[in-house]
């Protein structure tokens, strides 16, 4: 299971500060597992970008999830 602090699409002003929203997850066992986070947000140009969220469990088992973030 993995879990986005927010899940929602990210809608920011240009040169505004941005915070990446934390995320956790659990395996089949209940065990915490690490989450991955790779993003290409550059605030300081209009456009749309990605947050992307990974996370593996000991059976080399893969959960991703994205979130959009626009820059305006």
């Amino acid at each position: 299971i993995l879990n986005i602090d927010n899940e929602e699409d990210i809608h920011i002003m240009l040169n505004e500060t941005f915070n990446i929203p934390d995320a956790h997850a659990i395996a089949h066992d209940g065990s915490n597992l690490d989450v991955l986070i790779h993003h290409n947000v550059d605030n300081t140009k209009i456009g749309m970008y990605h947050i992307l969220y990974m996370a593996t469990d000991s059976m080399k088992l893969q959960t991703f999830k994205t979130i959009k973030v626009f820059v305006n």
